[in-house]
């Protein structure tokens, strides 16, 4: 297949990372940042039209063509004429088999420095059906991305046959999230909204007990020996929509359930399941908050809130799902989600000035991370949301839409949620050897139990 280079003529532009992106970019030397879409895909979808499709989409999102370069600005995105053409793998495996291939693309390190910053896998299981990888580095995308991405991928794909429809039209270049963040929220007024976020949860805790305690781990391997695995899970639309229905019903939401699942699993599996402070952090959404909205464009637009719940192993199930949303709830409506915005773009380029430049700088700020990230929190969900295509995008059928993520300084266990077209998709998605398969397996398994019998 062809890899000769198409972008000569593209006009260099560049923009700065945001403070988000910039955290995923200075951790690129202690291991890979990756975040992947995985779609089980029926029609005919070959090598040749794949091919096309994945340069079309290359040519129309700006932020495909690009790489991340260091200069006095600090570290921008640009474009220029000498980045690649999206790579292609094609794979023959048996149908249902892409577990172990994800794993393997969570482990690739993209090239960063050269571009570009996403790659794609063909698992190719019969003439008609097949299972997409699409990795990217994380700094470029979120799960909302990830959905958008496969869509136009597969238009694309259905536009082959159409020559009136071979050239894309490009798409501007997106806005960071610091472009977007309302005035209210930036600089000094942001700042102290996140002291005073901290500070309140400092003295919220202290009176639920203290403050949660470090878990402990199977080990503490160094970053280069961290893999993060898969366990995959899915539930039919009939399972979905009684968990909605009920959810309901209790005053909470699905998130507020998948949280409560993933606390009391931590607290059968990883503790002694006495009473005592765990935490759940949770990716938002600020594709529908920043100004402008964010419409389906390529790029990393979430910020993380955390919720601390007293936690024994027998807690009534919906009774820690509504204090979790409540939880949850009252930080968005004070801003939290702005406030942790506005603080990392105060510490995340003080770092990048303080520490030192490559990979010794990169594991300095993953400790970091780690020690205030890790020690921290008790599990984590990360709800891409609902994505709906009836019965799919021209003559391709979307069987189902899952994600993944690498989890090296920022968790140990992390429900990645999808919903597709009614079916539920849970990737969890755990750090070995800090927590063994046999133990991951163990809180995975409890976590769908708890869900199972909260509707019964």
């Amino acid at each position: 297949m062809s890899t000769e280079n198409s972008f000569q003529s593209v006009r260099v532009l560049e923009r700065p990372l945001s403070s988000m992106e910039k955290a995923v970019w200075l951790a690129r030397h202690a291991g890979t940042h990756n975040c992947l879409a995985i779609a089980e895909i029926e029609g005919p979808l070959t090598a040749e039209s794949l091919r096309k499709a994945l340069d079309y989409i290359q040519k129309r999102h700006p932020l495909l063509q690009m790489r991340i370069c260091t200069g006095k600005k600090g570290a921008v995105f640009r474009n220029t004429p000498d980045v690649p053409l999206i790579p292609l793998r094609i794979v023959d495996v048996p149908e249902g088999q892409w577990v172990e291939e994800a794993e393997c693309e969570l482990r690739v390190h993209l090239p960063i420095d050269t571009g570009p910053l996403l790659r794609c896998v063909m698992l190719r299981h019969s003439p008609t059906t097949s299972t997409l990888l699409l990795n990217y580095f994380h700094a470029v995308a979120d799960g909302f991305a990830c959905g958008y991405l496969l869509r136009d991928l597969l238009l694309a794909a259905t536009h082959d046959r159409d020559p009136a429809q071979s050239e894309p039209s490009p798409l501007p270049l997106p806005l960071s999230m610091e472009e977007r963040i309302p005035r209210t929220a930036k600089g000094l007024l942001g700042v102290l909204r996140l002291f005073w976020l901290i500070a309140r949860e400092f003295v919220e805790n202290l009176m639920k007990g203290g403050i949660p305690r470090k878990l402990t781990f199977d080990c503490w391997p160094s970053y280069e020996e961290r893999r993060s695995r898969i366990l995959p899970f899915e539930f039919d639309k009939e399972f979905t929509d009684c968990l909605k229905a009920r959810a309901q019903r209790e005053q909470t939401t699905v998130h507020g359930a998948l949280c409560a699942a993933g606390l009391l699993a931590v607290s059968r599996i990883m503790t002694d399941g006495s009473p005592r402070l765990l935490a759940c952090t949770s990716s938002v959404d600020m594709r529908t908050r920043l100004d402008p909205p964010v419409k389906d464009e390529q790029g990393l637009f979430v910020s993380v809130l955390w919720s601390v719940q007293r936690v024994w192993k027998d807690r009534p199930f919906w009774d820690l799902a509504r204090e979790v949303r409540r939880n949850l709830f009252r930080k968005i409506a004070s801003g939290g989600h702005f406030a942790v915005l506005a603080g990392s773009s105060w510490l995340v380029p003080l770092l990048e000035r303080l520490l030192p430049e490559g990979k010794e700088g990169s594991i300095r700020f993953s400790r970091i991370a780690e020690s205030t990230m890790i020690n921290y929190k008790g599990t984590g969900v990360s709800n891409g949301g609902a994505m709906e295509l009836g019965g799919g995008v021209g003559p391709f059928k979307i069987r189902s839409f899952r994600g993944g993520v690498t989890l090296l300084n920022t968790g140990y266990f992390t429900a990645l949620v999808s919903s597709f077209n009614g079916t539920l998709y849970i990737n969890y998605i755990y750090n070995e050897p800090m927590i063994t398969r046999a133990r991951a397996q163990q809180l995975a398994e409890t976590a769908v139990e708890l869900l199972k019998k909260a509707i019964e």
